[in-house]
């Protein structure tokens, strides 16, 4: 194994996991990383003590109880990871929290403030369905800990950089605020991880400044599969608007500012939100001259968002936020992130679900 390799350790109680760390192993792109499972009894020497080998990250389940040697869960791992990061005893490096759905809603539920332990959730079933994804994010967030870690010394340039944008863009595109939680994170004293969270957790990941391909698609009022080819001949046509700052090749994400900036090129007098699906279709037919283009079901509908009920299904339900249902989050959300929202019917399905506004529930149920 050459000297250079850093090791991202898998911190699991069942020896299956081998298996992901050998297609990890076979898929990655980038060289010099290497994943390998380690027994949670092993952790205290192997993690929590000072060691010379290079770890890159660390990947931890929740359920660690076939472990005779541990009494705890990968939660508590992952929480004494973070403070001895914090006090300078374990250098600085990426938590990601790799489980299946049934430990995680025994161990989390509906209490998310463990999340903040760690820079990504990934499920077990994502690196079934895409190992190669979950190696790019792995490398992703590495690259990310290693530009905070070179570079203590933090302003707006430094951070619109990061993001691939020049100061003026970054004004125009982003948000202030990002900026002000940024650098409090990596103020004097503070621990990489605490930043490099927040450019994952409030920036990277999540809807807001940036979207994904899926929501591009519902602000554009497309219906991705009915369009075909015509889909992918328009999104080459917002380059313009794409992410390529760190974690780019990991994180396919689009400036939502960007798509407006896009669509004032396409049309000027109107904003995207004010004009219904069909119509914003209609003058992307006519502007690139793309027929074959589809708008979603309910053309009449102004959808913005996506359900987040159904996303959390693996479902992709297009809204309209003046007739879907607002969501109260367990936790506080960054100011520019988007809203949360239910589609009505999707809410009457799940009106138990504590967090729906009960008194759009009121208001706009039949």
């Amino acid at each position: 194994m050459p000297k250079t390799t850093r090791i991202w350790v898998v911190v699991d109680d069942q020896k299956d996991v081998d298996a992901y760390c050998d297609t990890f192993n076979e898929v990655v792109e980038s060289a010099g990383f290497r994943w390998r499972r380690m027994k949670p009894s092993e952790v205290g020497e192997g993690l929590l003590s000072r060691t010379k080998e290079p770890i890159a990250g660390v990947l931890v389940d929740i359920d660690l109880s076939s472990d005779p040697g541990v009494k705890g869960t990968g939660l508590g791992i992952a929480q004494d990871i973070r403070a001895k990061q914090k006090s300078r005893l374990l250098a600085d490096y990426p938590l990601i929290r790799f489980a299946n759905p049934v430990p995680v809603g025994k161990f989390v539920g509906a209490d998310p403030g463990s999340n903040d332990l760690f820079d990504l959730l990934v499920p077990k079933d994502a690196a079934r369905k895409d190992a190669l994804d979950v190696t790019r994010r792995c490398v992703a967030l590495r690259e990310l800990y290693d530009e905070l870690s070179a570079r203590r010394a933090f302003s707006e340039k430094r951070l619109a950089g990061m993001c691939g944008l020049t100061v003026k863009e970054f004004e125009l595109w982003s948000d202030e605020r990002l900026f002000q939680r940024m650098q409090a994170g990596m103020a004097k004293g503070g621990a990489v991880h605490v930043g490099a969270g927040a450019f994952v957790r409030t920036f990277l990941e999540p809807e807001g400044l940036l979207i994904d391909e899926a929501l591009v698609a519902v602000r554009l009022g497309i219906d991705v599969k009915a369009s075909g080819p015509s889909w992918k001949t328009l999104l080459k046509k917002i380059d313009t608007a794409a992410y390529c700052g760190l974690g780019s090749k990991a994180f396919k994400r689009w400036w939502a500012r960007g798509l407006e900036r896009f669509w004032h090129g396409v049309d000027a007098e109107h904003f995207l939100q004010e004009l219904t699906a069909a119509q914003r279709v209609e003058k992307l037919i006519a502007h690139f001259k793309l027929k074959s283009l589809k708008p979603l079901s309910k053309p009449n509908n102004r959808y913005w968002r996506l359900c987040t009920i159904s996303r959390e299904q693996g479902r992709l339900v297009p809204i309209d936020p003046q007739t879907a249902i607002s969501m109260i989050p367990a936790v506080t959300r960054e100011p520019w992130l988007e809203p949360e929202q239910a589609a009505l019917d999707v809410a009457l399905m799940h009106k138990d679900d504590g967090r729906l506004d009960k008194n759009d529930l009121k208001r706009l149920r039949p």
